[in-house]
């Protein structure tokens, strides 16, 4: 049995703060490691376009558009007929450098046969969205690159002609000659 005075003798161990070199050394390897997924992780995207060069009818991203005298026509000149609709999904690996769909997407076809399908004459407030595919929702974070990403893109806008003017109401005419008026 030990006396009150062995007590004073033993040392009590100091704790440190600072990891082993051992562990140290693991957590430097793991994040090295970790390094490459962090990379890979990154935002990915996919590329495509779309254009409509041979459209045979004016398109526009806002409300109004120009006549063939290229005087602006305003959105209460123009009557609403229907709505353009296109959606096409654009597929591509590694971070968008190979391509799985066509990245060129021309809408001329497309517009010419909608637009003439309602005797329209342009299309005015385009819109342009892009929406991820189901794939990215997955949680493939760590593997970003390797699998195909898919976007979704939805096109719409609205169909229009010029508005045919307000029928006059022949009862709202003044008589212009002396001879026209009443008796």
């Amino acid at each position: 049995m030990k006396g009150p005075q062995d007590m004073t003798t033993t040392k009590i161990p100091k704790f440190h703060l600072r990891p082993s070199k051992a562990l140290n050394f693991q957590i430097r390897a793991l994040l090295l490691a970790l390094t490459p997924l962090l990379l890979l992780s990154s935002c990915t995207g996919t590329r495509s376009w779309v254009d409509a060069p041979n459209a045979n009818y004016p398109v526009s991203f806002s409300p109004s558009v120009r006549d063939s005298n290229g005087d602006i026509v305003s959105d209460e000149q123009l009557q609403k007929l229907g709505t353009f609709t296109h959606e096409h999904k654009s597929r591509h690996m590694l971070f968008g450098l190979i391509p799985l769909s066509k990245r060129h997407n021309d809408l001329s076809d497309e517009i010419n046969e909608q637009v003439s399908k309602l005797n329209g004459q342009a299309i005015v407030n385009l819109k342009v969205q892009d929406f991820e595919g189901a794939w990215n929702m997955f949680g493939t974070m760590p593997f970003m690159g390797i699998p195909p990403i898919v976007n979704v893109v939805k096109i719409r806008g609205d169909i229009v002609r010029l508005a045919d003017p307000a029928p006059s109401d022949p009862s709202d005419e003044t008589p212009t000659d002396s001879t026209q008026t009443a008796q």
